[in-house]
This record gives C-alpha cells, structure tokens and sequence, in this order.
C-alpha cells in the first residue's frame, strides 16, 4: 500500500511528542511492508538535518523549512478571517507544493494526517482513503487557555478557540476516518455530530526499547518524564 504521511512538525528524530506519535505510526506502516511518503515541516536547518534520519523507516520525505517569524506573520495576516492563525502558523507553499508533486507522481492507497492543522495542505484530495489524527482537538485547549488569561489576551484565546472548532468540524468532514488520542478528545470529535467515523487509541511505550536490562534497580526510585510546559 502506498501512504501519504503529513505531519505538522518533522517525526524524526522522536523526542517530544508532537514527533513520537508519528514517528511510530510511520515505523509501523514501515515494518508492515508499506510504501510511505513523509511530507512536514521543519523549522531551523538543524532540525533539517537531524531529520535526514527518518530515511531506513520510508521510501521517500518532503521537508519544508520555515522561519518562525514569518509564520507569525501568516498567524496575524489570519487574524481578522474566519481562517484559525494556528492554520497560518503551519501553512507553507512550498510544503503544498511538495505534497501536489507526491500527488502527481504516484498513486496513493491512503493519505494520512497528523495534526488538524495540516489537515488544509489534502483537503481537496478526492478519490483516495483519507484518515486525519486529530492526536489532541487544539480548539479545546485554546478555549481553556482562555479562562486565565488576562484581558483582553483572553479574547484572543477565546475567538482562536472559536474559529478552530469550526474548522475542526468542517476538515472532519472531509476525511473518512477521524481520530483522537483520549476518550475525552474523541467525546469532544464525537460531540460535533459530523456524519464521519470516529475513533480513539492512546499513546503507547516502546516496550522494545523500555526494557528491564536485568540488572540491579532502586524499586523505590521514580521517574517522570514529559514537557512540563
């Protein structure tokens, strides 16, 4: 099978967890004899480079590079339109163009995307099996940030919050399969009443790699990790 990936932020390499998630969905398409094609974003050239190590996991990458400032200007430029900024912050023509030029080039089986808010770059593509992994509904959290920000920051929050859901139920609409990362996530997708099937499954371990080593362990030491901002 032949797989569109795109993602917002470049899978590789998979350390925080706007990567991880994808990474291992690629890794598995990957190591079930698929044929996938990634298409992302990356921001610095480090980032660039770095991702140049996603190659023994697909058959072919598109990367993108952008500059935060200008996205910030895209962000703004989105301001007074019904169009979300965070769609604006994640948008390049040279990664649509890039995805066009997959498109054109081979015939895929199934296109597949990460993140609402790149969701913009396939919505026209018809005629091909189309899932979207929402991971988290980012209108929901826009809203929360919403209720402790100061005014009249929390204006801001409140209409970007607004404007996403929108747009979340209308992308929803275009895909065949939509899905979440939480049952709660999936209850606020489900809760749009789009006529789409839906679903959720959790983040998971690598448990080949997270593996007692067999040797000696503090049974009463503790470690958490994550982003804690």
């Amino acid at each position: 099978m032949n797989v569109l990936y795109v993602c917002h932020r470049f899978p590789f390499p998979p350390k925080r967890g706007g990567k991880i998630r994808p990474f291992n969905m690629i890794r598995h398409f990957a190591a079930s004899g698929h044929d996938v094609t990634v298409c992302a974003l990356v921001r610095s050239s480090e980032e660039a480079r770095e991702g140049q190590g996603i190659a023994p996991y697909c058959a072919r990458f598109e990367m993108a590079q952008v500059s935060n400032p200008v996205q910030a200007l895209r962000m703004v430029a989105r301001l007074p339109t019904p169009v979300p900024s965070s769609m604006g912050f994640f948008y390049s023509p040279d990664l649509a163009r890039a995805i066009d030029r997959q498109l054109q080039a081979r015939r895929f089986d199934l296109v597949f995307v990460h993140c609402s808010s790149v969701a913009q770059y396939v919505r026209h593509v018809t005629g091909v099996p189309k899932i979207l992994d929402f991971g988290d509904m980012d209108s929901q959290k826009w809203l929360e940030y919403a209720s402790y920000k100061p005014f009249p920051l929390s204006l801001g929050y409140r209409l970007e919050g607004w404007k996403l859901e929108r747009e979340e139920r209308r992308l929803a609409a275009d895909f065949d399969l939509c899905t979440a990362t939480t049952r709660a996530e999936w209850e606020t997708l489900k809760g749009y009443g789009v006529d789409v099937a839906t679903d959720w499954f959790p983040n998971g371990v690598d448990a080949e790699y997270f593996k007692p080593d067999g040797q000696g362990y503090d049974q009463d030491l503790l470690s958490f990790v994550g982003r804690m901002d």
